[in-house]
């Protein structure tokens, strides 16, 4: 059979291109159409453009500015777009006190977990609520002084580690929880072992030279996908603790090009996932 010729060959693979486009554009489409992945895309490439612009030298120069312009209109973006954020919290809240009345009733059977969310949805609303009011009155909307407009950034940066913190109490309590899932399990794995030598009538007592099951070599080696997932979430929550803690504090604690880096790492590894999502 003679082979096609080039010019069929060269337009099947223009065709396989084109498909592969279009695919990773739609795919692209899909990761935009949710606020959470915008937002996400935003903040990546946001901080990126502020840690490349601590890479030009010197400080004033022309690249390095429009840089740092560029970043900042992604981030008045990103501060825009929330603007609508309240009304996506407000039915958390409600969902919260038609479910738990009284977060500190003692008859609720979870009362550190409802205490938790509760803390963690008031402090999303603070901080959403003094935010917006910030930048209305930046854009001159609302009748705020330069002053007030700096306070009440602060404060909603405290709601906002406020709300981080829940999130490192959270997973503290949920990596105990993975823990003893994970020594369970390997418990379960050393009787299923036992079990096996004794009906094989081998000595239960051969040391670690002894071959283990497939099934307990894939757990030594590989960890479950809860913790892998919580090993993800950690990642991502350690890196904003320090950038929130940073802009909690009039003229923060952090140098700019360390926010970056931490704002860039924990945005990447939150878009990461949602890419692999859509």
């Amino acid at each position: 059979m003679d082979p096609a010729p080039p010019s069929k060959r060269g337009s099947h693979a223009l065709e396989s291109y084109i498909q592969k486009t279009h695919g990773q554009i739609r795919r692209i489409n899909r990761l935009l159409s949710t606020t959470s992945n915008l937002d996400l895309t935003l903040s990546t490439l946001t901080y990126t453009l502020s840690l490349l612009s601590h890479t030009i030298h010197p400080a004033k120069s022309s690249p390095r500015i429009r840089l740092l312009r560029l970043s900042a209109l992604l981030s008045e973006t990103r501060t825009t777009i929330r603007l609508f954020a309240l009304l996506r919290l407000l039915p958390s809240l409600l969902s919260l006190l038609l479910s738990n009345p009284s977060p500190f009733s003692s008859t609720i059977p979870n009362k550190n977990d409802t205490l938790l969310a509760s803390t963690q949805t008031a402090a999303n609303l603070t901080f959403q609520v003094l935010e917006n009011v910030a930048f209305l009155g930046a854009k001159r909307i609302l009748p705020l002084s330069p002053a007030t407009q700096a306070r009440y950034y602060v404060l909603c940066s405290r709601a906002w580690a406020l709300s981080v913190g829940c999130d490192l109490w959270r997973l503290g309590r949920e990596y105990g929880d993975l823990w003893r899932k994970e020594q369970g399990a390997q418990r379960d794995d050393e009787a299923t072992m036992t079990v096996q030598r004794g009906d094989e009538g081998m000595n239960t007592m051969q040391g670690e030279n002894e071959k283990k099951t497939p099934e307990t070599q894939h757990h030594d080696a590989y960890p479950s996908a809860e913790l892998t997932q919580w090993r993800k979430q950690f990642l991502v929550t350690a890196c904003w603790a320090p950038v929130a803690v940073h802009y909690s504090v009039e003229g923060g604690v952090l140098g700019e090009g360390t926010v970056a880096l931490l704002g860039l790492v924990g945005s990447a590894v939150g878009l990461r996932e949602g890419w692999r999502g859509v």
